[in-house]
């Protein structure tokens, strides 16, 4: 009876083991890399592209990041990504943070798709991806900074190229 148990014992574990593997792989996100696919809405002239993987069903302090996204449209390229059924889809709940930049479905960008969402990728108009911030609902409020700080780092490090 000991050694049932402990047969029994010893395959769950192994079960696990193998779980543990399978699962890391599947979440990890390493991307180093962006592959623009055709169709997708960039100005020749941007020095850093900020993609937004985000779903309507996020939390609504984490959306806020949508607003603060707005607010800087101005100096970067902005694109949103969501999931292609919520594509054609108003927010199911009522929210102020509607993104005023393109917005494209997650089809031909699947393999990019972040472990977490709402995150952020900050992409060179050549595909080098020079960070990956997952949102949360305190980091919304801080990553307009960071993202300042970060911009004229990058327009430094672009010029001297």
């Amino acid at each position: 009876m000991n050694l049932k148990r402990s047969l029994f014992a010893f395959f769950l574990a192994g079960l696990v083991l193998l779980n543990s593997f399978f699962y890391r792989e599947i979440r990890t996100w390493n991307t180093n890399s962006f592959r623009f696919k055709k169709g997708f809405p960039m100005n020749s002239s941007s020095g850093l592209i900020l993609i937004l993987f985000y779903s309507h069903k996020n939390c609504q302090e984490c959306l806020e990041i949508i607003d603060v996204l707005n607010k800087i449209r101005d100096s970067f390229q902005i694109v949103g990504i969501v999931p292609d059924g919520e594509l054609d889809n108003p927010f199911e709940n009522e929210t102020e943070f509607l993104p005023l930049f393109p917005v494209i479905g997650l089809k031909k960008y699947r393999k990019y798709l972040p472990p977490y969402t709402p995150a952020v990728l900050g992409v060179s108009g050549e595909g080098t991806v020079f960070f990956k911030i997952p949102i949360t609902a305190y980091s919304a409020k801080t990553f307009k900074h960071y993202l300042l700080e970060f911009h004229s780092k990058i327009m430094f490090y672009l010029a001297s190229r």
